[in-house]
């Protein structure tokens, strides 16, 4: 990850500032390519057991992404 970045790049808000946020959403997708960021998954579930996904979720008992499967 690149920490050569200004303090005030690393601490402002893209909010008004459209640049920045290119910057940082071009750096995330390569750090994802590169394999250094993964997504937590909680678990995967089939579709038929939405129901059951959907619980999960509701109950605040995923710590990651819940994945529904065709």
């Amino acid at each position: 990850m690149n920490c050569s970045r200004s303090a005030a790049d690393r601490g402002a808000s893209t909010r008004n500032r459209p640049e920045l946020y290119e910057r940082r959403r071009q750096e995330l997708w390569r750090l994802f390519a590169d394999g250094v960021l993964r997504p937590a998954v909680h678990g995967e579930f089939a579709l038929e057991d939405a129901a059951a996904a959907h619980e999960v979720i509701t109950a605040r008992r995923n710590l990651g992404t819940v994945v529904l499967r065709p």
